[in-house]
C-alpha cells in the first residue's frame, strides 16, 4: 500500500513537472512577444515625435505632388427623351379579340403526346386567391 502512495506521488511529480516545462515556453514566447510589441511602440512614438516637430518648425513647407491639368472632359450627347405613345385601348382590345379568334396552324399540327414541350403545373396558392378577387363582378 506504502509502495501504492509512493508511485502515486512520483507520477504526480513528473506531471506537474512537465506542465511547469510547458508553462515557462509559453512564458518565454509570450514575453518575447512583449518585448518586440515594446519596442515597435517606442520606435513609432519617437517617429511621432520627429514629425511633429518638423510640422511644428516655420519653414516647414507641404511636399504636395504636383497637380496635373485635367484633360477637357467632353460629355456625352444626351439622347431626347420623347414622350411615350400611348395606344387607344379601344383598338388594342379588338386587335386582340381578332387574334384569339384566330387559330394557329402549328399548334393544331402539334402531337397531342409531346413530352418536350409540356410544363407542370405549380399551383400557388396566393395567386389562386388573386385571381379569385380580380374575377368578382363590380
Amino acid at each position: 500500500m506504502e509502495n501504492f502512495i509512493l508511485i502515486i506521488l512520483i507520477a504526480c511529480v513528473i506531471i506537474l513537472f512537465n506542465n511547469f516545462s510547458k508553462l515557462k515556453r509559453e512564458n518565454e514566447l509570450l514575453d518575447s512577444l512583449y518585448q518586440n510589441i515594446k519596442d515597435d511602440y517606442k520606435y513609432l512614438k519617437k517617429e511621432l515625435e520627429e514629425i511633429k516637430k518638423q510640422i511644428t518648425k516655420p519653414d516647414f513647407a507641404a511636399v504636395l505632388p504636383p497637380k496635373i491639368d485635367e484633360a477637357a472632359i467632353i460629355p456625352d450627347p444626351a439622347a431626347e427623351v420623347s414622350p411615350p405613345i400611348i395606344p387607344d385601348p379601344v383598338n388594342t382590345f379588338e386587335d386582340t379579340l381578332q387574334n384569339e379568334n384566330t387559330i394557329n396552324d402549328e399548334v393544331v399540327e402539334k402531337p397531342v403526346f409531346s413530352f418536350d414541350s409540356q410544363v407542370i403545373p405549380v399551383f400557388d396558392a396566393n395567386q389562386i386567391a388573386e385571381e379569385k378577387q380580380t374575377t368578382k363582378p363590380v
